[in-house]
């Protein structure tokens, strides 16, 4: 009678154990695995970002009239956040208007260019035809506010901050607040 109840304690701790041993090679296979920091990124923060850029800078006067355009360089899960979250949405009474336009376009209606991470290589081609214009440059890959952007986003810990190359946009005649200033790294 007692190496039945040994036996059945036994085959009893086996399968719990077998069991155990199966449901963490399911966990293994069917779990998903951390991914990579990029895909972690909550892209609905860069939007949010360029809506307060357009509180804390002012544009010249003759960018003060009409709608607000903000020019979408190239396409990325940020941009398709910023053309989600603008619709419909103001600058004070202005409206806001997303345009998509190509690296060599005139950004003279611009008031805020957006460049995508996939094409921030033309960099040095955008940056001249937007400072001509007047209008912000700001770009979704980290260094390029060292490269002729006005800001540019950057993951550090795990959070969107971006850098604020100073001189270029007050070059520009734009004006920025030291509020801005003081949430950025300023180069």
């Amino acid at each position: 009678m007692a190496f039945v109840k040994i036996k059945s304690i036994v085959t009893n701790c086996t399968c719990v154990r077998y069991g155990l041993i199966l449901l963490l090679l399911g966990l293994m296979l069917f779990a998903p695995a951390k991914v990579n920091a990029q895909e972690d990124i909550d892209y609905t923060f860069y939007p949010k970002y360029l809506y307060h850029f357009t509180k804390y800078i002012d544009w010249p006067a003759n960018k003060k009239g009409g709608d607000f355009v903000i020019a979408i360089v190239g396409e990325s899960n940020a941009t398709n956040a910023i053309k989600q979250f603008f619709a419909g949405k103001k600058v004070g009474t202005r409206n806001i208007v997303i345009k998509y336009m190509h690296s060599d376009a005139d950004f003279a209606s611009a008031h805020i260019v957006f460049v995508s991470s996939k094409l921030s290589s033309q960099i040095n081609t955008i940056a001249p035809r937007v400072n001509t214009a007047k209008a912000l440059l700001v770009t979704e890959k980290e260094g390029l506010a060292r490269k002729g952007a006005d800001i540019s986003f950057f993951i550090k810990d795990e959070k969107l901050k971006f850098e604020i190359n100073k001189g270029v946009i007050e070059n520009k005649g734009l004006k920025i607040a030291t509020e801005l200033l003081k949430l950025a790294v300023v180069i």
